[in-house]
């Protein structure tokens, strides 16, 4: 499968409720209420590193949340992405064709064993997919239109 061949699909139900014990699993982690806060986020993630915690469930909860945290930033919805690595649930731009893959991003996080500032972490993410979209915004202004004549 190449990067052409990327699918994105909303999620279906199954998918929603998963999402969601996703995210309540978390909060009980964490001993606190959805959604929860970046810091609460990092005190799990650091608890994470410092147990070293290695159940799946566990970690792609904590994905869920720090999700769910870049989430609240506005503008983004969960969808179901399907690349060449697999299928991954994912944040996409409303409306645009870029995605953040905050499982992943904790998870590659985790297995390296690697600190990371949570809050600092959402922002670059954010940062980085708007960054993408004016990117590809200006890149399709730029290509030539059906209206232009050949000379």
């Amino acid at each position: 499968m190449s990067e052409q061949d990327l699918i994105c699909r909303e999620l279906t139900s199954d998918e929603i409720v998963a999402l969601e014990q996703g995210l309540n699993f978390a909060a009980k982690l964490a001993r606190g209420e959805r959604p929860l806060s970046a810091r609460q986020i990092q005190r799990l993630y650091d608890a994470f590193i410092e147990e070293e915690i290695t159940d799946a469930d566990a970690i792609i909860s904590l994905g869920l949340a720090f999700g769910e945290n870049i989430a609240q930033t506005g503008g983004f919805e969960w969808v179901r992405i399907e690349d060449e690595y697999g299928e991954e649930t994912s944040l996409r731009l409303i409306g645009k064709t870029v995605y953040c893959h905050p499982i992943s991003m904790i998870q590659k996080r985790i297995e390296r064993r690697e600190g990371a500032d949570i809050g600092e972490l959402t922002d670059d993410a954010v940062a980085h997919v708007l960054e993408m979209s004016e990117r590809f915004d200006r890149e399709l202004a730029e290509l030539p239109g059906d209206d232009e004549e050949s000379s």
